[in-house]
């Protein structure tokens, strides 16, 4: 589109072309006339640069925040499957720990299930299933004969894990479905589980939903990286009859962006597919294995940008005016000659102070800027940290008057047997059972949310004022290890640690923000290996002492062997607020602090670096006795 409109500029010149030709000058005067055209064309062209640098600084904003949008478009449809996902995982997750269920007889449980499927309308019908793989279903009223023992869902929720399977046949009804399973468990063991199959409908609506742009459409990709939803009918498929995986089409540029979709990244990215060129959102779900993408062809985004188009005509129809009224004003350069030389050092003089001024205000500016940063985050987190507190604080009382009060109607149930019909009317209408099991999980995720957000209270406090501590010779291979005995929870079993400690003499450092960066860091490469498809996960620590021109420094390296981390986003971990992590796992912050406790507090150095055998390796490195500062 601009391409015309620089054809259309360039078409104007051509006219005024015989305006320029050049008169019949005297020889004396010819120097002066040459010196003025070319100080009138650097000009024209310098103002030119500007004006091309300033419309494609202008189209870069609005083009981002249009694909800022789209991508908020695909997040907020990925919401409300996540949201219908987790209502469906919390009503069989209910029912599977209901003391009915959990007798495991198919003449008690039978009936109260089939209720339950003409109560609760989302669900296809509910499957009863035993340990050695045998199951019942609320569709027919006698044992299958079939086996469910190879199914994934069945796997998973056997191992005590809540599942949402990908779409599948069932071995009953021959339906295309998705299994939502929860484990049915006798104090801590698994004895059994119970899955409720819903439509895939809901996930294609919601999908198709997305495309109201001409000549766009939306996709949804499982774990394995085949399509739940794709307008093409060849890619979809089911665990019995499998589509190609996206994974392995020959198309590269399709390729890599399943691949993406697979490691539950998210973004917005300008593709070619089929010799067309797409925007495509892409972005993971919370509650199951799946991503959904949205493809939007290019020229419907771009064509938002017509307004800024017109007016770059508009103001290059300007600038040839302004070349024109110039050139007519040759003769008065010619006449000023004489004063702009006697000026010319005066010029100089003033350009140069004109110079340090600006340089000079704009280190004022941004020191300004700085320091009001911080001033604001400590502001925000001091205002946030005693509302938030207080709700904290008062969690557990609310827990405790719950229970009390959820014991107290038990106790009028045993003292009066005999409910009016009134009150066990109303009692079926709220779900008075539900109710009792709901509250709980309720007020256990109003504390997590709680302890979320006084976690980001404090990195935000860390980021904009280190506490001060005290300069000591410490061991920071012990450091190591009591980070390591923190972080055991997370990776367990799942990840091995790898130790390769050198010999290392005791270092003078602030030893608790020290563990702060080794903190940060073993977590960024535990998350990372728990995000990743990698079987063999490896996090390998070491440790040494080397040698340059200013002294003996300590080098502590965090390998881990997971997906690494793109050329392009390298340059930007370390800026504040800045990060690869889902919206809500991670705050930005972690990585600054690192870098803002090793270079400013240690007079150290950190980077990152992607090693030949995969993943990444963060490595700091600071002076075994420094200047405190």
């Amino acid at each position: 589109m601009y391409d015309e409109r620089l054809v259309f500029i360039a078409q104007v010149m051509l006219r005024l072309q015989p305006m320029f030709k050049p008169r019949q000058i005297p020889p004396q005067r010819r120097t002066g006339h040459f010196f003025i055209l070319f100080f009138l064309l650097m000009t024209t062209v310098a103002i030119g640069a500007v004006a091309l640098l300033s419309y494609q600084i202008v189209r870069e904003l609005i083009l981002q925040q249009l694909k800022e949008k789209a991508l908020l478009k695909v997040q907020k449809g990925i919401s409300e499957i996540d949201r219908w996902l987790a209502k469906r995982k919390a009503e069989v997750e209910t029912l599977a720990n209901t003391p009915t269920v959990a007798t495991l007889d198919w003449e008690i449980a039978g009936s109260y299930l089939k209720s339950e499927v003409k109560r609760l309308r989302e669900y296809q019908h509910f499957t009863l299933a035993y340990p050695d793989g045998s199951y019942y279903t609320t569709k027919v009223d006698f044992a299958t004969g079939k086996n469910i023992l190879d199914r994934l869902w069945f796997q998973k929720s056997l191992a005590g894990e809540l599942y949402v399977s990908d779409p599948l046949i069932s071995r009953t009804t021959g339906v295309v479905q998705v299994l939502v399973s929860a484990p049915i468990k006798n104090l801590s063991q698994s004895i059994g589980v119970l899955g409720g199959a819903i439509k895939i409908e809901r996930v294609e609506q919601v999908v198709q939903s997305l495309k109201q742009e001409p000549n766009s459409y939306a996709f949804a990709l499982n774990s394995q990286g085949r399509a739940i939803v794709h307008p093409e009918p060849k890619f979809k498929g089911t665990i019995e009859k499998p589509a190609p995986s996206l994974l392995e089409v020959k198309e590269t540029n399709l390729a890599a962006l399943a691949r993406r979709m697979v490691n539950k990244q998210q973004g917005i990215e300008l593709t070619q597919l089929n010799d067309k060129w797409y925007y495509i959102a892409y972005a993971p779900l919370k509650e199951a294995e799946w991503s959904i993408a949205f493809a939007i062809p290019r020229e419907n985004l771009e064509s938002q940008l017509e307004a800024l188009n017109s007016l770059a005509v508009i103001l290059s129809g300007l600038l040839v005016i302004a070349i024109l009224g110039g050139w007519r004003q040759m003769q008065l350069f010619e006449q000023t000659q004489q004063q702009l030389t006697l000026l010319a050092q005066q010029k100089e003089e003033l350009n140069q102070a004109l110079t340090e001024l600006q340089q000079r205000q704009l280190q004022l500016v941004q020191s300004e800027k700085m320091s009001s940063l911080g001033q604001l985050v400590a502001g925000i987190a001091h205002e946030i940290n005693n509302p938030i507190s207080f709700i904290y604080g008062n969690l557990p009382h609310v827990s405790e008057y719950l229970q009390n009060l959820i014991q107290l109607v038990n106790l009028y149930k045993l003292a009066f047997p005999a409910i009016p019909s009134e009150i066990r009317d109303f009692e079926h209408e709220i779900d008075l059972h539900f109710i009792e099991t709901d509250l709980p999980q309720l007020l256990a995720s109003m504390k997590a949310g709680a302890e979320r957000i006084r976690k980001i209270i404090f990195s935000l406090r860390n980021f904009s004022r280190l506490d001060e501590a005290e300069r000591k010779e410490v061991d920071l291979h012990e450091g190591i290890e009591n980070t390591l005995l923190l972080l055991q929870h997370k990776f367990n079993s799942k990840i091995q640690i790898v130790k390769n400690y050198g010999t290392l003499p005791p270092v003078e450092c602030y030893s608790s923000q020290i563990n702060q960066v080794f903190m940060h860091l073993l977590e960024n490469a535990i998350d990372a290996l728990l995000d990743s498809l990698q079987p063999d996960k490896r996090v390998e620590i070491n440790t040494q002492l080397v040698e340059n021109a200013k002294g003996l420094n300590v080098r502590i390296a965090v390998k881990d062997n997971g997906p690494g981390i793109p050329e392009q986003i390298r340059a930007k971990i370390f800026d504040p607020f800045f990060t690869t992590k889902p919206i809500g796992k991670g705050t930005g912050l972690g990585l600054a602090i690192c870098y803002q406790i090793v270079v400013q507090m240690h007079q150290g150095h950190i980077w990152v670096e992607n090693p030949i055998s995969g993943g990444s390796e963060f490595i700091v490195e600071f002076p075994i006795r420094s200047t405190a500062v």
